[in-house]
């Protein structure tokens, strides 16, 4: 097995012992968050910090990021790192 292959099984058992909503409650947030960011930059030369970052409708898009990147991004993430693990670990027993 690969290195890189190695790292990846190693670390992807560990992650999904937590299972799939753990998983994402932990990394859904962070995508969500950073797409919000990037999203709402761009808003800054036409409008306020205050108007882009912190108003009513700036915190229901938040929090809607937040919920698309639990629901959408973490469970596609965990989809494709599942085929991921199981392609590695097929190969590994074709080659034994």
């Amino acid at each position: 097995m690969h290195e890189h292959d190695k790292r990846f099984v190693e670390k992807w058992e560990r992650q999904r012992k937590d299972g799939r909503w753990l998983y994402g409650l932990k990394y859904g947030p962070l995508f969500g968050s950073i797409v919000f960011v990037i999203i709402n930059v761009w808003q800054l030369k036409d409008h306020s910090l205050e108007d882009v970052f912190l108003s009513t409708p700036a915190l229901n898009q938040y929090v809607s990021m937040l919920l698309g990147g639990i629901l959408g991004y973490s469970l596609i993430a965990w989809v494709m790192n599942e085929k991921t693990y199981e392609k590695i670990m097929e190969r590994e027993k074709a080659n034994k």
